[in-house]
């Protein structure tokens, strides 16, 4: 559904307002990522369970999804350009951290709280995603941000070719260096 000026309504335009809050852009991609790391998780336990100790497999189900989430978050949260390497080694660095969180509260709340492995793999995953979201805002992406914390101008709009003020119509020359017009970016 379009409005007169062509511009999204409804459900379409509420749903990409939204979509240009960082956080919430983090959360979506966060989710998808979660689920699909649990998906693994319990895939992996269901079929290697019985072999292969709960926290190995873990371990094996947070490297594929690791790096997903790394592609993802570059490109859709924090629009990240250049030091590829530089920010994939900065994002590992992160989620080493936080698998080691994992390794420790996951038997913790296995062998102490009498959890079963995936209802604990649950909470340990829930707890890890807020801090890992200041990590990398502060920390794996700063380079894309500006010294006053405020993301570029890239987020909003810039990526379609829309300049601020033109009533979401592209202004001439107005496309961000590198945007290219056509990304993941909304």
């Amino acid at each position: 559904m379009t409005d007169e000026g062509g511009e999204p309504s409804g459900h379409l335009a509420w749903a990409r307002t939204l979509l240009r809050l960082e956080i919430v852009r983090f959360g979506a991609v966060g989710t998808f990522n979660t689920l699909f790391g649990l998906g693994l998780f319990w895939l992996l336990q269901a079929t290697l369970g019985r072999v292969v100790h709960y926290v190995i497999v873990a371990v094996v189900a947070n490297v594929v999804p690791t790096f997903v989430a790394y592609v993802l978050q570059r490109a859709f949260v924090f629009r990240a350009e250049g030091r590829f390497w530089r920010d994939l080694v900065r994002f590992s660095s992160v989620y080493v951290v936080a698998m080691l969180l994992n390794v420790v509260a996951l038997p913790v709340l296995v062998e102490l709280a009498h959890l079963s492995p995936n209802i604990a793999q649950v909470l340990v995953v829930g707890g890890v995603a807020l801090g890992t979201y200041l990590v990398h805002r502060s920390f794996t992406f700063r380079h894309s941000r500006t010294s006053g914390g405020v993301a570029s101008r890239r987020v909003e709009g810039a990526a379609d070719g829309v300049a601020e003020g033109t009533g979401g119509r592209a202004a001439e020359g107005s496309r961000a260096p590198g945007s290219g017009g056509g990304s993941l970016l909304l």
